[in-house]
C-alpha cells in the first residue's frame, strides 16, 4: 500500500489556511465542485476570534497557490489548480465563486498520498509551480488568445502610427494598411523575429497578459512604405 498521511499534517508552518464548513447542506466531499464558496466556509482563526468557540464543522485546508479567476491569481496558480485536479481528482474539493474564481481544498481528515503531501509542501515552501510543462503550455495558450483578441490589431495600429511619423500622406498610410495581411503580422511575431526588435508578450494575470512591440512597428512601417504607389 502506498504511503499516506493525514492532510491535517500540512497545517502549521506550511501556511495553509484552515476553513470550517458552516453551510446548511452536507459538507462537500473529495471530488466535489461546490459553488457555495466563502459564504459557507469560515477561516478558523477568524471564527475563534469573533465567536470565542472552537470549530464544530468539518475542516478543510485551502491549498496554497491554487486560487485563480478573472481577477485573482496568476498563470502558475491556474496551472497548479488544473494539474492537481487532473492528477488527484479523488482528493480535492474545488470551491468556486463568481468571475470564474476557483481554489482547491482538501478535507483535513483525509488520508492523502505522501508524494502529494510532499508536492504541496514544495509548492508552499520552495517553488510555487507544480508542473512546469503545463505552465508553459498555459502561457502559450494565453498569448495566442491575447494575440487573436487584441494583439494583432494593436501591432497594426502601432505600425500605422509609426508610418505617420514617416509621411503625412494618408493615402500612403491607407495603402500600407491595405497591403499588410494578418499572416504578415503573424510572421513578424515569430519568436526569433520579434526578439530581434525587442517585442514580447508578458503574462500578467491568470487569464492574460500584455504586448510590447519595441522597434518592430517602426521597422515594418519603413519596409512597407518603400515603393508604395498611390
Amino acid at each position: 500500500m502506498a504511503d499516506t498521511c493525514l492532510a491535517a499534517d500540512l497545517i502549521g508552518h506550511h501556511g495553509f489556511n484552515v476553513l470550517e464548513w458552516r453551510g446548511d447542506d452536507d459538507a462537500p466531499e473529495p471530488g466535489d465542485r461546490t459553488s457555495y464558496g466563502f459564504t459557507a466556509m469560515m477561516q478558523t482563526d477568524d471564527y475563534r476570534r469573533t465567536i470565542g468557540e472552537v470549530p464544530v464543522g468539518p475542516l478543510y485546508l485551502q491549498v496554497r497557490d491554487t486560487s485563480w479567476g478573472d481577477y485573482a491569481g496568476s498563470s502558475y496558480t491556474r496551472s497548479n489548480n488544473r494539474r492537481l485536479l487532473e492528477d488527484f481528482p479523488e482528493v480535492f474539493v474545488e470551491m468556486t465563486e463568481s468571475y470564474d474564481y476557483s481554489v482547491l481544498l482538501v478535507p483535513a481528515t483525509l488520508e492523502i498520498p505522501e508524494h502529494l503531501a510532499d508536492a504541496l509542501r514544495s509548492i508552499a515552501d520552495d517553488y510555487p509551480v507544480y508542473d512546469e510543462s503545463d505552465l508553459s503550455d498555459l502561457e502559450s495558450d494565453l498569448e495566442r488568445e491575447d494575440w487573436e483578441s487584441y494583439g494583432r490589431a494593436d501591432l497594426r495600429a502601432e505600425v500605422l502610427d509609426a508610418l505617420r511619423e514617416i509621411t503625412d500622406d494618408e493615402d500612403v498610410v491607407d495603402a500600407v494598411d491595405d497591403d499588410i495581411t494578418d499572416d504578415y503580422l503573424d510572421a513578424h511575431m515569430d519568436w526569433d523575429e520579434r526578439s530581434h526588435y525587442g517585442a514580447y508578450w508578458q503574462v500578467e494575470t491568470a487569464v492574460g497578459g500584455f504586448f510590447r512591440f519595441g522597434t518592430l512597428p517602426r521597422k515594418i512601417a519603413e519596409v512597407r512604405s518603400i515603393g508604395v504607389r498611390v
